[in-house]
């Protein structure tokens, strides 16, 4: 019996030390994997950002970019690069297969960098190729570089041509160092055939892995930013605006508008790639060119209001290059989808009931309206006060109207006035010709009131 009592107390004394050994050790802490692949845009900057914070808010250890990419945007690429820079996580860069253009610059801002068996990293000159870009981009690897412990020469040669390097770089071509080549030099800080191995490598295995992943948000923003449907929503956007400035009320071609801008600022912003200010800017240009509509010509207002909404766009871009380019693109798409719509309007398909004819008002060309001459007078070119014409595109409220044989742009009394009806000349204020709509029953009255 004794014997039995103190090989419990010895096993309760055991299991009590062991119990207390696991609270003394605790949980090892966590590692963030996050993966860096396609291209690095806006929304990439968003998503490394987010995990950086949450990473750091859970006390992680380390944080790993799992990156393989041919590059993209350059100030997405500085963006993530001060972020990381910025982060109090340790950071490590395994390069799996590439890291090219603006992926090298995400994997020299890591505290450290290991390469894929077969990975390569550099080939970062800038596009356009053009010595202002090209010293800027440079001087960002290099004290990228530099920062972490690396020979800022040999980051700075990825960049720029002109560099030459004894032994690994020739004068007149960019550097891309390979696997091998990176830890020979000590710029990498080791190989391994995939992550699992890097992470046992680096000493990293025991923690708890966290698989970091895009949520729907970044997603949305990504696809937004991208430069193929950020062209589809500018050509969106104007096409429609420009339609529904021809179409009398407010119909499908206007919302069409609306949206195609709001999800292009949208994408923007959600992406950090702007603020409200744009939008501002945007919406204070469509005021004044909706103003413009109600005086006749194209003056100070109007003009201000393009310049507005230009700057909007240009603002929403990293360089004023890439804004101008986009635009002229867009803008290139919309004129043609407008040709498009003004042929396809003068085909017989699109009159009467048929579906794009109820989409797409024939006014839009005007062809389509039967113009008769005015009643009264035939007098001069220059319409007078009192002379009766009708309507050939909607006033809104400024237009055109045939007076006899002649077209002449018009305004009415803020009334929109649709192409077909009669108006009469209410009074011109210098190259103003004021006009509303003609009430044939006040004609009558006035002209048996006479013949009484």
């Amino acid at each position: 019996m004794r014997w039995r009592q103190l090989a419990t107390f010895f096993v309760v004394l055991s299991l009590i030390a062991v119990f207390f050994s696991l609270i003394a050790r605790g949980d090892p802490g966590t590692v963030y994997v996050v993966p860096v692949k396609g291209d690095i845009d806006d929304g990439t900057v968003l998503f490394v950002a987010r995990a950086l914070k949450e990473a750091e808010g859970a006390g992680a250890k380390a944080v790993v970019f799992d990156i393989d990419t041919y590059g993209g945007l350059v100030d997405a690429s500085n963006r993530i690069r001060d972020e990381i820079m910025a982060s109090g996580v340790r950071t490590i860069a395994f390069v799996d297969q590439k890291a090219w253009s603006a992926g090298a610059l995400v994997a020299l801002s890591c505290d450290g960098l290991y390469m894929g068996k077969g990975g390569s990293i550099g080939a970062a000159e800038t596009r356009p190729a053009e010595e202002k870009y090209i010293s800027a981009y440079r001087q960002q690897f290099e004290s990228t570089a530099s920062a972490n412990g690396r020979d800022p020469k040999v980051a700075g040669s990825m960049v720029d041509s002109d560099i030459e390097i004894a032994g690994l770089k020739e004068k007149g071509k960019i550097l891309t160092l390979g696997a091998e080549d990176a830890v020979r030099i000590g710029f990498a800080d080791g190989t391994y055939s995939n992550i699992e191995d890097m992470l046992l490598g680096a000493g990293l295995s025991e923690l708890t892995r966290i698989d970091f992943s895009m949520n729907n948000m970044e997603r949305f923003g990504q696809f937004l930013t991208s430069p193929v449907t950020s062209e589809i929503l500018l050509m969106v956007g104007v096409v429609g605006l420009i339609v529904e400035a021809f179409t009398p009320g407010f119909g499908i071609f206007g919302m069409a508008g609306v949206l195609g801008f709001a999800l292009f600022f949208y994408g923007r912003i959600i992406t950090g790639m702007a603020g409200w200010e744009i939008v501002a800017l945007f919406i204070v240009g469509m005021i004044l060119l909706m103003i413009e509509l109600f005086i006749p010509g194209f003056g100070v207002i109007g003009v201000s209001g393009l310049i507005a909404i230009f700057a909007s766009f240009v603002m929403s871009y990293p360089t004023p290059g890439e804004a101008f380019i986009a635009v002229s693109i867009a803008l290139a798409f919309a004129i043609a989808a407008i040709i498009i719509l003004v042929r396809v309007l003068d085909k017989k398909g699109v009159k009467g009931n048929s579906f794009i004819g109820r989409l797409i008002l024939t006014e839009v060309t005007g062809k389509n309206i039967a113009v008769k001459p005015a009643a009264s007078p035939k007098g001069p070119a220059a319409p007078k006060t009192g002379d009766e014409g009708i309507v050939f595109s909607t006033l809104r409220p400024v237009g055109t109207a045939y007076f006899g044989r002649t077209k002449t742009d018009v305004l009415s009394e803020g009334e929109f006035l649709p192409p077909g009806t009669e108006v009469v000349v209410e009074r011109i204020e210098g190259s103003k010709i004021i006009v509303r709509k003609l009430d044939r029953s006040a004609v009558t009255s006035t002209e048996d009131q006479d013949n009484g």
